[in-house]
Parts: C-alpha cells; sequence; structure tokens
C-alpha cells in the first residue's frame, strides 16, 4: 500500500525507529518519486480504515510502522484514506515531469546503406540509385497500443511525426514506440551505428534522430569481385575445351589468371550467367550459337557450377525447361554439321535462327532463391523459385512464379520489324529487360531499329512493362578495325547473303547493369558475332570457307 500503518496507531511510537522501514523514504523527502511515495501523503486521510491494508503486520508492531512518517505523530492520525488500499499504484499520484519538450514531434532519416555499417555518407545518396524507400510506414505507438502517429517515408529519406507528444510535461507514460514496416523485401536492417538505430525505436521525449540504416547485400561486393565468363569452342562440344572461366578483377588483364570451372563434355554453348551466393554455384544457360554445339542437357538446359571443384567435376545438368518446367525456349537447329574443333561447318538453319530462338539471359532476384530467364522464342520472362543445388530436387512446373511468362512488349509496334528481348536484370523488386526492333521484316532499313530498356513491377506484374529508355540505332558502330552503321536484320539472311559480311553488323541489346549513381550500363552484342565464324563456311551450302 501507498501509505501502509498499523490499525489505528493510539499513540506515538515510543521512540524513533532504530532501523530504516521497508519501504524507506529518505529523512524529510521533497518531492515525491515516480513509484511509491517518499513523503506524507499529499491529502490528509478523512476517516480510519474499515479494514486492515492488504499488507499489514501480523501482529502488533513493536517499532514503526512500515512507511513512518517524517514526525512522530502526536496521536491517532486526524484521518484515514477513503477506502483501504487493495494494490501498490504502478505510478506516482504526482508524477515528476521528465522535461519540457518544446516541440511534439519524431522525425528522422531513412537511407540505403551501402556499405552496410550503418553510417550515412554523401555517397550513399537518398532516394536515388532505383531505390524505393516511399512505401515503407513509419508508425508511433503509446504505451497501451494505441497510435499516436503514422506516415510514409519521401522519395528523400525523410519522415516526420507531428504533435505525437502531448503538450507540457511529459510522464513515463508519454514515452512512443516507433516502428518502421512496409520494408521493401530487397532490404534489411543495416548495422546499428552512428547513424542507424533498428526497425522497433522507443522514445521519452521528441527527436529528430529516429533514424535507420537499410542495406541491399546484393548493392555490395569488395574491392576486387571475382567474375564468370562463358567461352565459346567451335565444334560438336565433345573435345574437353573449357566453356566457363572464372578470374579476379584485379588480375583480369595477365593472360593467366582465368581458372577454368567447367568444359564443354559437361555444358556445351552456354551465354546466360548467374551467380547463387549462398551455395558458390555458377547458373549457366544453353545458347544458339552457329558452328557450336549444344550441350548433353539439350537446348533448354541450365547447368550449376560448383565455383572452385574444377572442370571436370563441379559442373551437372540441374533441369530442363522444357522438359521440367513446361517452358518452351524452340528447338535445336536440324542438319548441324558440327565435328572436331578445327573442323568448319555449315550449320545452315543456324544462321537465321540466331536470337530468335533458345534462351537469352538469366540472373537471380535479391533474395538468389528465384532464378528469372528470358524465353527468346515466346520474348517472355520467366521465374523458377525454389532454386537449391544443393537440395538434390529439381524445379518443376509448380515451381513456376508465372507459367505464361511475362511479355516483353509495353505496347511497343515495331516498324517492319519484331520486338525481340535479351538482357535481363533485376534490382529492387523491379525486373528490367533490353529489347531490340530489329527492321528484320521485308523493306526494313536502319532507320526503323530502336533499343529499348523495359521494366515490370515484380510485386504487381498485372500492370506489365514499361519503357524506361529508348534510343535509335541507325548510327555508326565502331570497332577496331573498322566503322560502319548498323544495318537492318533483313539484310542479313541466307537469301541476302553475298560474302558481303559488313551487312550482318546487326545490333541486339544484349545486356544491362547499374552504376552506383544509378546510371545505366548497356551492352550491345554485334548479332553476326553469332551467325558467322572463321575459317567456317558462309550459309549457303556449297560455297567455299569464308
Amino acid at each position: 500500500p501507498v501509505v501502509s500503518a498499523t490499525p489505528s496507531p493510539t499513540s506515538s511510537p515510543t521512540s524513533p525507529p532504530t532501523t530504516s522501514p521497508v519501504v524507506s523514504a529518505t529523512p524529510s523527502p521533497t518531492a515525491s518519486p515516480t513509484i511509491a511515495p517518499t513523503a506524507s501523503p499529499t491529502n490528509a486521510p478523512t476517516s480510519p480504515p474499515t479494514t486492515s491494508p492488504v499488507v499489514a503486520p501480523t501482529s502488533t508492531p513493536t517499532s514503526s510502522p512500515v512507511v513512518t512518517p517524517t514526525t512522530s505523530p502526536t496521536g491517532s492520525p486526524t484521518s484515514s484514506p477513503t477506502t483501504s488500499p487493495t494494490n501498490a499504484p504502478t505510478v506516482s499520484p504526482t508524477r515528476s515531469p521528465t522535461y519540457m519538450p518544446t516541440v511534439q514531434d519524431i522525425s528522422g532519416l531513412v537511407f540505403a546503406d551501402l556499405s552496410c555499417d550503418g553510417v550515412y555518407n554523401a555517397t550513399e545518396d537518398v532516394g536515388t540509385n532505383g531505390v524505393t524507400l516511399s512505401p515503407i510506414q513509419v508508425t508511433a505507438y503509446q504505451y497501451n497500443g494505441t497510435i499516436a502517429g503514422s506516415t510514409t517515408v519521401d522519395i528523400n529519406g525523410t519522415f516526420e511525426l507531428l504533435n505525437v507528444f502531448p503538450p507540457g510535461p511529459l510522464v513515463i507514460d508519454d514515452a512512443l514506440r516507433v516502428e518502421f514496416t512496409n520494408i521493401p523485401l530487397h532490404l534489411y536492417d543495416g548495422s546499428v551505428g552512428g547513424d542507424s538505430q533498428t526497425t522497433i525505436q522507443f522514445y521519452y521525449g521528441p527527436t529528430t534522430e529516429a533514424d535507420l540504416a537499410l542495406c541491399n547485400p546484393d548493392a555490395y561486393c569488395q574491392q576486387y569481385p571475382d567474375i564468370a565468363i562463358p567461352c565459346f569452342v567451335n565444334g560438336d562440344q565433345t573435345h574437353g575445351d573449357v566453356t566457363i572461366v572464372s578470374l579476379n578483377t584485379e588480375y583480369a588483364t595477365q593472360n593467366d589468371a582465368k581458372t577454368p570451372e567447367a568444359l564443354d563434355t559437361e555444358t556445351g554453348t552456354v551465354y546466360g550467367i548467374a551467380y547463387q551466393r549462398s551455395t558458390k554455384t555458377i547458373f549457366s544457360s544453353a545458347f544458339l550459337k552457329r558452328h557450336t554445339g549444344i550441350g548433353p542437357g539439350g537446348f533448354s538446359a541450365i547447368y550449376k557450377t560448383t565455383v572452385g571443384a574444377g572442370p571436370g567435376v563441379g559442373t551437372a545438368l540441374y533441369f530442363r525447361l522444357l522438359n521440367d518446367t513446361n517452358i518452351d525456349v524452340g528447338s535445336n537447329p536440324a542438319g548441324r554439321d558440327l565435328s572436331g574443333l578445327s573442323t568448319p561447318s555449315y550449320d545452315l538453319e543456324a544462321f537465321e535462327a540466331v536470337g530468335k530462338r533458345g534462351i537469352g539471359d538469366i540472373d537471380f532476384d535479391e533474395s538468389t532463391s528465384t532464378l528469372w530467364v528470358v524465353n527468346l522464342l515466346g520474348r517472355t520472362v520467366h521465374g523458377i523459385t525454389n532454386i537449391n543445388p544443393l537440395s538434390g530436387n529439381t524445379p518443376t512446373v509448380s515451381d513456376v512464379v508465372n507459367p505464361g511468362g511475362w511479355l516483353v512488349d509495353a505496347g511497343i509496334t515495331c516498324v517492319r520489324g519484331e520486338l525481340r528481348p535479351f538482357g535481363l536484370r533485376i534490382l529492387e523488386r523491379t525486373l528490367y529487360a533490353t529489347a531490340t526492333c530489329t527492321g528484320e521484316a521485308d523493306g526494313g532499313l536502319p532507320g526503323d531499329m530502336q533499343g529499348y530498356v523495359l521494366k515490370i513491377d515484380m510485386d504487381n506484374p498485372g500492370s506489365g512493362f514499361s519503357i524506361v529508355l529508348q534510343f535509335d540505332l541507325d548510327y555508326p558502330r565502331k570497332s577496331w578495325s573498322i566503322s560502319q552503321e548498323w544495318q537492318s536484320w533483313n539484310r542479313c539472311t541466307a537469301a541476302t547473303w553475298n560474302s558481303d559480311w559488313v551487312a550482318c553488323f546487326n545490333p541486339l541489346l544484349s545486356s544491362l547493369d547499374f552504376d552506383m549513381d544509378g546510371s545505366l550500363i548497356l551492352g550491345i552484342m554485334d548479332r553476326r558475332g553469332n551467325q558467322i565464324g572463321p575459317y567456317n563456311y558462309p550459309p549457303i551450302a556449297g560455297q567455299p570457307i569464308f
């Protein structure tokens, strides 16, 4: 009880207490504490209690009561509490204020912490680099769960919860719990550091420093990362030549810096490369390139390679898009007269099929559990989830995120040509794809060709693709040896071939990535490089080696 005494003492204690009471006050307190009063009650009791207090001595005390008045009573109390106390209050009836604020707000900054160290710096631009912070919700709760205020983070990463504290002196019950929710799936809590706290924070008064760092592991790499690239081998892919190598970027200019990872007998010709950090696995996809054969897994194969295991050991077929997930990317061209590493071939049907069937680029999303592939035949993008090469399980139709695929079109109508997708990049729950208006129809001209970067919200794919960038492709293609305008695809066919290999300078927007400042980096493939090859035959039967 707040004030506990023996029932109706009849006289003053015979002497001051020799020991401190159980709940003791300092001599002559000057203010009330926050839990139990340490001084005389603020109001005089009005009548004797009708029953004993909840906590009472078991017998008449021989010393001081539980709480001793600051002076010895001269007799029976002149009055007592109006009711018997039943429990100790949790706070004092007259709580002392913590301080008197001049504002009643909570504000702060949410920033993309590229270094994941919890410290904000000028290079970590808030709200840029494709980082979408605005959907994040910030809510302040009172101690009883009542919402004191709620808002969203703006495009600059800032937020304000206005007037969430009451005016006047603040007491302990005015403390607020601030929670950050609706955080995009690709972002994680950064380190708690000089400029960041956790997604749940507590404040006992107004602040301008309710900051939060969010980290995207996909945006981080060491100073000199390893990279993996495909190598193309002439012939039927049965000769034990290297098809995938890795190298460290610090030594990329040294000829001996390459580490073989896979052989042609394991993968055949591949192009798409994706890396799963959690399992240290390189994934590669079969690719149609004239004069080079398809591997043992077939035209729709996805292979897995354990980094560092070595060629001939660490690579195996993982799954087939057609057989395992019912995604049709077309068929391997017929009549592929491929044989030895140094043996020329005609490979006639493959000539015009390049870039039109098979698999284009592949990429993981930030979770690295869903692999996305470009279907060149269907001109669609498909996602296959539950990718785990260590599980022993092969993906099935039920693992396909979007069985019909997302059509890469954005309502674009190409002039005398087709819109053909190829490149792929996923950044912060947005899927970006490259596409080319080819000018491949009759009468197609260089001016008909256009390059596009398109995007789709992976959390709202029903909205479809939209255009991020569009540009003309009727400009000179520069190389180490020649400057020649890009040519429309209709100029490079078996019917129009006249040994004029310049006519096959056909552009294909094939890859993209993002720099740290948000700039797009685009790769434009010369389709001709996958249609003809040195010391091989032209695309007309009977003609001599080109």
